[in-house]
């Protein structure tokens, strides 16, 4: 049977089902034992204990902190069944006004993720600018429902000074372009000299063509055609050496070619027929 017959019986076939595949919904995470704690240097190494849980995201204590202390949270990204997950893409955001920083908290192998941020190094992320910063947890995944949720806010204060922060909405200096000077030309009077001693040049080998005795005779008019566009040629590729573009070229030279290969295979042709002539 040919081909095409069995497509048709495979394609009319009752037991064979054509399914689109569907994707799956996006699952429903959550998140699960929020601790937020503000330490010192001293107390920072200690995991165990200063933390306040938060169980509603939107809903957490006004936080203060310096410099010399730290930001630390804890928490764990679960789905619908409780088991703890790593999604793919986890942010913490302190947003002000006047900065944004976005901040990567580390997961261990219990799926716990913990940030631990260094206010005292950090501080040139923030333009050490004191102001109260919206804390912010981003969840995005391609599997689960991705979220953002507001935890609470955190007012920093910083002991060095602050140094100005780019406004990227401002409006930018114009950009002047400079363009190169033009070279300096020689005087008019050498210019003159030089033209004049080509000129003189050029009526020397005439005259020196006379005295010789050259004989004109033998100059064919297919010759001067050819030689008169290979002047064109030439002048046409002075023209793309002063400015027109490959394209204009082009279409100088398919018009000035054929004339020059025509007149050339003529000049030739009467070359061949003198020589054997002789």
């Amino acid at each position: 049977m040919p081909i095409v017959g069995w497509l048709l019986m495979l394609a009319l076939s009752p037991n064979v089902l054509c399914v689109a595949p569907t994707k799956a919904p996006p699952k429903q995470v959550s998140v699960a034992d929020f601790k937020i704690r503000v330490a010192d240097e001293v107390t920072a190494a200690d995991w165990s204990q200063g933390f306040q849980n938060i169980a509603h995201l939107d809903q957490g204590p006004r936080l203060q902190a310096s410099d010399e202390q730290r930001l630390q949270m804890t928490f764990s990204i679960v789905d619908s069944s409780g088991e703890s997950i790593q999604p793919q893409q986890v942010f913490v955001r302190l947003a002000s006004p006047h900065k944004e920083v976005i901040l990567i908290p580390e997961a261990d192998n219990k799926n716990v993720y913990k940030l631990d941020v260094d206010l005292k190094t950090k501080a040139k992320l923030f333009h050490s600018l004191p102001d109260n910063y919206e804390l912010s947890l981003i969840v995005g995944d391609s599997k689960i429902k991705s979220f953002m949720w507001t935890i609470s806010e955190v007012e920093l204060k910083f002991s060095l000074p602050s140094s100005p922060v780019d406004d990227y909405f401002a409006r930018k200096p114009d950009i002047v372009h400079t363009f190169r000077k033009p070279e300096k030309r020689p005087p008019v009077f050498v210019s003159n000299v030089f033209c004049f001693v080509i000129l003189g040049l050029f009526g020397l080998m005439l005259v020196l063509w006379m005295r010789i005795g050259i004989s004109m005779s033998g100059i064919t008019p297919s010759s001067l055609l050819f030689q008169v566009s290979l002047g064109a040629i030439l002048y046409i590729e002075y023209l793309f050496y002063l400015g027109n573009n490959m394209f204009t070229t082009l279409r100088f030279l398919t018009w000035t070619a054929p004339f020059a290969l025509y007149f050339g295979r003529r000049m030739l042709a009467n070359l061949a027929k003198s020589e054997s002539q002789l």
